[in-house]
Parts: structure tokens; C-alpha cells; sequence
């Protein structure tokens, strides 16, 4: 008897490599969303605005002038895309949704997951104020329905 309930704490407390690794990697992609925000308020501290250009010509004037040259930050951990020492449509995983005056609102849509990097439906969405949250999609979402601000 007392085996059988040691087999049972086992499987139930047994490591989930998969979960993890999904858990790891949307941990990851809110990082990166942190690190290209970071590199967003620097943009924005030395011209006073946000790119203007949306998605991938946007956020290549981060790694063209300098303000973030790791171009892991721009591939989500959870997409088996390489970037090739430069960001092109094919290679960048997130969206960049450039503020139409220059600077977000709070709670504007600045950055996000392109739908498919994670499993689950899941999306990682970072806002004005460089807030990270995870949302679930019950079906993909194209780039232009994805909402502007969350209330």
C-alpha cells in the first residue's frame, strides 16, 4: 500500500517538461517584450517620439541606431525563427503598433506576439506603460483585429 501511494505522489508531482518549457518560453517572450520597450523610451527620451513606421521597419530603427543590437529580443523563444545579423518581416515575431501621436496612452497596444508563437492560443500583448500580459485566443487573430487599447 505504501508503494502504491509513493507511485501515486510520483505521477502526480512528476516534472512536465513540456508545460515548463511553454511557461519558460512566455516568460522569455515577456521579457524580450520588456527589453525592446526599454529600447522604445530610450528612442523616445532622444527624439521625443516613437518610430512611426509600424512592425518590422519600426522596430529596425532600434537595431540601426543602436538603441537594442541583440537581435534575440526580437525572435519569441516559443517560434524556431533565426535571425540572420539583421530584422527582416520574416525573422521579427512580434508586432509593433507605433502610437499615432508619438507617445502611447497607458493603455494602448504598443507591442505583440504574433498568433502561433505559443501554444494554446496563447499572446503576449506589452502596453503604453510597459506592461506585459498574457491573453488566450480561441481562434488566430489577425495583426488589424487585434485591439488597440484593452479596457
Amino acid at each position: 500500500m505504501l508503494i502504491i501511494f509513493c507511485l501515486l505522489l510520483f505521477l502526480i508531482y512528476l516534472p512536465q517538461p513540456e508545460k515548463k518549457r511553454v511557461e519558460a518560453d512566455l516568460n522569455d517572450c515577456g521579457n524580450n517584450l520588456k527589453q525592446i520597450y526599454q529600447a522604445l523610451v530610450l528612442y523616445q527620451e532622444k527624439y521625443e517620439v516613437l518610430p512611426h513606421e509600424a512592425d518590422t521597419k519600426g522596430l529596425n530603427l532600434l537595431f540601426k541606431l543602436h538603441f537594442d543590437r541583440d537581435l534575440t529580443h526580437f525572435v519569441c523563444p516559443g517560434t524556431e525563427t533565426q535571425t540572420r545579423g539583421e530584422l527582416r518581416d520574416d525573422t521579427l515575431s512580434y508586432y509593433y503598433f507605433p502610437p499615432k501621436n508619438g507617445k502611447p496612452a497607458p493603455d494602448e497596444l504598443i507591442l505583440a506576439d504574433h498568433p502561433g508563437n505559443h501554444p494554446g492560443g496563447q499572446i503576449r500583448l506589452l502596453f503604453g506603460n510597459g506592461t506585459v500580459k498574457t491573453f488566450r485566443l480561441d481562434k488566430p487573430v489577425p495583426r488589424d483585429e487585434l485591439p488597440a487599447k484593452v479596457k
